[in-house]
């Protein structure tokens, strides 16, 4: 089982890059809307008070999960030290029934964060949407990072969120599994030198897009691992 955790501040597009990533790897996606709605519709207006149902639901479908080998995409806010113990836990859980966690941080600048928090699409699972809410809470904490040295981040102001998927999605596969990726960029030498120098790559092929739309050479890969002593980095260098 891979648990792939997601987390980043409010608006980071955590919910969008997993539903992309689900795309690409086929994992479900648990976000962290789910089990917070749930509470919230058993305890209207005590959502706060009964944070524990929360955290206990989450741990235990993870749990599950990994016990069924179920792969998951989960997505997580992180506000600090004091979710430690809620996330050593939640790791714990899948870990301890054999299940593999890939770590990824998302972030961008806090202007992009206020500009995509009023977002219409936010209002699905009732998301915070007022840029004065969430200006007061980046002032006050800076969403830092998990204390944990193997971390895959990504800048979402500088990808797409299909862009940002496949940078996650390359990471997933182990070195002796083949996984299948579909991308876009704007050209096929320059797609192919810079995954050939840090991917192996197993098949590249193009295929231009539906006439009346922009042409944009759309890439079919078959990828492994980062080859030995090449840096992947956190994507920057990528020709999307």
């Amino acid at each position: 089982m891979n648990l792939i955790f997601i987390y980043g501040p409010p608006a980071s597009g955590k919910l969008t890059v997993a539903e992309a990533l689900a795309e690409l790897i086929g994992y479900p996606v648990f976000h962290n809307h789910v089990t917070r709605d749930l509470v919230q519709g058993i305890y209207p207006g005590e959502l706060a008070a009964n944070y524990e149902l929360v955290d206990a639901l989450r741990e235990a479908v993870l749990s599950y999960c990994a016990r069924r080998g179920t792969s998951v995409i989960f997505t997580f806010v992180y506000d600090g030290p004091q979710d430690d113990e809620v996330v050593r836990k939640r790791l714990d859980a899948v870990m301890a029934d054999g299940g593999d966690v890939l770590l990824v941080e998302l972030h961008a600048p806090h202007d992009v964060l206020l500009q995509r928090v009023s977002n219409v699409s936010r209002t699905k699972h009732n998301k915070l949407r007022d840029r004065d809410i969430l200006a007061s809470l980046l002032q006050r904490n800076p969403y830092p990072s998990l204390p944990y040295s193997d971390i895959f981040r990504v800048d979402t102001s500088e990808h797409e969120p299909e862009g940002a998927a496949a940078l996650i999605a390359v990471t997933t596969g182990s070195p002796h599994q083949w996984m299948p990726l579909t991308t876009t960029c704007d050209g096929k030498d320059q797609a192919m030198q810079w995954f050939s120098s840090v991917y192996t790559v197993d098949r590249f092929d193009c295929a231009f897009g539906l006439p009346g739309l922009e042409y944009r050479e759309k890439t079919v890969l078959r990828i492994m691992k980062p080859r030995m002593g090449s840096d992947a980095g956190d994507g920057a260098n990528l020709p999307w």
